[in-house]
């Protein structure tokens, strides 16, 4: 099965509201890259991070006015999707997300060639997400005893100040 979608987001919020952690559901303070390594794209209104786990990159942040906007994950945590890879393009508008692996015996497997691409435009304040996945592996068995009842989850979008937020398409 081969599942191809382009996403745009937009985030409606309260500048004098967004405030962020590295956890979803933390609200503290934006986080930082201590390091300086992890990819990042920004056209001078908005930043897009990605963000590193401990086994490589469980999705990105969209930052405004040095604050977290919206905490945007490739599944839930009980999954652990992971991308072993995300690199900025040349023009270094575009993060470029590969190798998905999900966690070890959740009977989830996708494609060698699967990307999730995330763009910002000049003047653009919504990130375009656009991914090409491959659904190479499901084993419904393996699934319930390791995630249990749940579905999966796919870009999972955290927005704790959020009044509102719309998804195009």
């Amino acid at each position: 099965m081969r599942l191809v979608v382009i996403v745009g987001l937009i985030f409606l919020w309260v500048p004098a509201t967004l405030h962020a952690g590295g956890n979803p559901t933390d609200t503290r303070a934006a986080p930082l890259d201590p390091q300086g390594l992890a990819p990042e794209i920004n056209n001078r209104l908005v930043t897009v991070r990605a963000v590193r786990s401990d086994t490589g990159f469980a999705g990105f942040d969209v930052l405004a006015n040095n604050a977290v906007a919206g905490v945007v994950r490739f599944s839930s945590p009980q999954v652990q999707l992971k991308a072993s890879r995300c690199e900025a393009n040349a023009a270094g508008n575009t993060l470029v997300f590969s190798g998905f692996t999900a966690a070890k015996d959740c009977g989830l497997a996708f494609g060698p060639d699967d990307r999730v691409s995330v763009t910002l435009q000049a003047g653009d304040r919504y990130p375009a997400i656009s991914f090409d996945l491959t659904l190479a592996g499901f084993n419904s068995n393996q699934w319930t005893n390791h995630i249990g009842q749940e579905p999966f989850h796919f870009l999972a979008l955290y927005l704790p100040e959020a009044e509102a937020w719309h998804q195009r398409g």
